[in-house]
């Protein structure tokens, strides 16, 4: 079993604290002192892959390309979020990957990174969902609760398209 794998004497394998936000944290690390390293790991048929996440501002979108164009609006429930990209199509089907947490958004597309969002608020990762449409991915995020987002990303700086619902580029 994988929990032996871990106990298992000489084993390479360790356990390691995901704080909020998905970042690995050194063992007895305080927050402020040192951030925590990114990372995104795919599970497939083929085994598990670890690598270091992209960075969150590299301007880069499907496969290094630019990153795309990105709407959204929100009702009292939801946030229904669309990535523009003319490289999109509902033939990719099976090669994108939407992840949802609590606080992320993370999208990728034949494992390169489309979006990787740190949510303003707090989502239902379970009652959120996705569509792929040519040129376009749709994304609907349950909300946590009812209140109004006054940004889409955590860190939108105010003034930037990320900062109000409408056209704009989110960090990816």
């Amino acid at each position: 079993s994988l929990s032996s794998a871990f106990r298992a004497r000489g084993s390479p394998l360790e356990l390691v604290e995901v704080g909020d936000a998905g970042e690995l944290r050194r063992p007895g690390c305080v927050e402020e002192e040192l951030p925590g390293e990114r990372f995104a790991v795919t599970c497939s048929r083929a085994g598990v892959e670890i690598a270091a996440a992209p960075s969150a501002g590299d301007g880069r979108g499907v496969a290094g390309g630019p990153a795309p164009r990105v709407d959204w609006a929100q009702d009292r429930d939801d946030l229904q979020v669309a990535f523009f990209d003319d490289r999109l199509s509902e033939s990719l089907k099976h090669a994108i990957r939407v992840q949802f947490a609590a606080r992320r958004l993370t999208i990728s597309l034949h494992g390169q990174a489309l979006a990787d969002i740190e949510l303003h608020g707090r989502i239902r990762p379970d009652e959120s969902t996705w569509s792929l449409g040519e040129g376009e991915l749709q994304v609907t995020l349950a909300k946590w609760d009812g209140a109004s987002w006054p940004a889409l990303a955590r860190d939108a700086p105010g003034g930037t398209p990320a900062s109000s619902p409408g056209t704009g580029l989110v960090g990816v």
